[in-house]
């Protein structure tokens, strides 16, 4: 899709807000694209283990929630995504899953 919208080949393309930002901000596409911001879906995000391993379930959540806490969650996204010039959601609510 993105090269199909770098050539004029279709005038717009939609999927999740962050994975858009990501399309604009990488090099030699700063500039190129715009985002408008219009919201379609609401995804959710998760990163899989193995079932049961309860040790690396809470590291992780621990550490998801540091990066909130101590700021550098706004700073990945902003380094990341700062050139798309990406409006982003506050960090979703860490929660657990078992599935």
């Amino acid at each position: 899709c993105v090269i199909a919208l770098q050539d004029g080949l279709v005038d717009a393309m939609t999927t999740d807000n962050a994975i858009l930002a990501g399309y604009a901000a990488q090099k030699g596409n700063t500039g190129k694209f715009r985002l408008v911001g219009l919201s379609l879906s609401n995804e959710s995000y998760g990163i899989g283990i193995k079932k049961g391993n309860k040790d690396l379930h809470a590291k992780i959540n621990a550490a998801l929630k540091k990066m909130v806490q101590d700021g550098s969650w706004d700073a990945a996204v902003k380094k990341n995504f700062g050139q798309a010039n990406f409006k982003h959601e506050p960090a979703p609510q860490v929660t657990s899953a078992s599935s």
